[in-house]
């Protein structure tokens, strides 16, 4: 019921109503697009209401509800509370919570806690998380048996700080598989940041990694590159909007001098100042080698020029695996 015009003050009884009366209910989206038509405004009652009755549906002994998503519907701290009374593994196990772009503050990951152990998809994108977010939700990590596989923290408060801690918890976790980090200032501190090349060599789980607009710069790109070096799982790469300029070579050199056969299958490296002077051997290399993964490169709003455009149209030539290339 996507953009449905609900409210939450008008609406929160029959809201209540249909959860609590359909147990055979499996997922509840009453979330927005981007688009600022038709919303729906749930807000604190309106959530209050659904997680009311999920509590209140106890005809069949449990709730068959898995997959929340209320993104974009003014919520704030006031009703995660109330989220967190659904601590019941016997009784309801949500799977996939999207609260993202509501004003929740920092205090989201800890408040919902014991909730988390069964959630396999959290996004909590926009909700203006900070390190000390980062830290309750990596003490979460490691005193619960949590079972998340996909984690969407994008556009909030995060800095080097948090971002070495939450890859430091990660690095050698077994299940989470896909991390969107981006529209965050993670590498303002470079010492922090280099955490990135040690989880890229050791992670073995890490299928998409998304640091789109994060502000990295040249040397952030390096330790992307050599980090890449000893990676053979990750397929998704996606570093758009940054400047890293040469670090570009570094990146594209990942894919000769992998040790262990680099995976990368889609790589985003639009609107990152990229010029002629990047698109060395190199980066044809990665282009034409015949033990290339990229199906998908993205290379849009660079000054990469005609000659530059010419020297990755010649390495097409030699190339198998590429089905979508972005160059406009």
């Amino acid at each position: 019921m996507k953009n449905n015009q609900l409210s939450g003050a008008e609406h929160a009884k029959d809201l209540k109503a249909i959860v609590k009366n359909h147990p055979s209910l499996h997922v509840i989206d009453f979330s927005n697009s981007e688009m600022n038509v038709n919303k729906n405004k749930l807000r604190n009652t309106g959530a209050i209401a659904i997680v009311e009755g999920i509590m209140e549906s106890t005809d069949v002994g449990h709730s068959l509800i898995g997959d929340i998503n209320l993104s974009y519907n003014y919520l704030t701290a006031e009703c995660l509370p109330h989220f967190a009374r659904l601590n019941d593994p016997d009784f309801v196990q949500l799977q996939s919570l999207n609260l993202s772009y509501n004003a929740l503050g920092p205090d989201s990951i800890r408040i919902l806690a014991p909730i988390l152990s069964t959630v396999l998809s959290l996004n909590l994108s926009n909700t203006k998380l900070n390190n000390q977010s980062i830290t309750d939700f990596v003490e979460v990590y490691r005193c619960q048996c949590m079972s998340l596989r996909e984690l969407d923290v994008h556009a909030n408060l995060i800095t080097a700080e948090g971002f070495h801690d939450l890859l430091a918890c990660l690095k050698t976790n077994n299940k989470v598989s896909k991390l969107w980090l981006s529209r965050n200032q993670v590498a303002a501190d470079l010492d922090l940041f280099k955490i990135i090349h040690t989880f890229l060599s050791c992670n073995k789980t890490l299928e998409l990694l998304d640091l789109s607009f994060c502000d990295l710069d040249e040397r952030a790109g390096e330790l992307i590159g050599r980090g890449l070096r000893g990676n053979r799982y990750l397929q998704s790469l996606n570093l758009k909007g940054n400047p890293i300029k040469s670090g570009v070579v570094e990146i594209a050199r990942a894919f000769r001098q992998n040790t262990v056969a680099l995976c990368i299958k889609d790589l985003d490296i639009s609107k990152c100042q990229l010029t002629c002077q990047h698109i060395t051997q190199d980066f044809l290399d990665m282009i034409q080698c015949p033990f290339t993964t990229l199906k998908t490169l993205n290379i849009r709003d660079n000054v990469i020029k005609y000659k530059g455009s010419q020297l990755i149209r010649d390495a097409l030539d030699d190339n198998k695996t590429i089905v979508k290339l972005s160059l406009d």
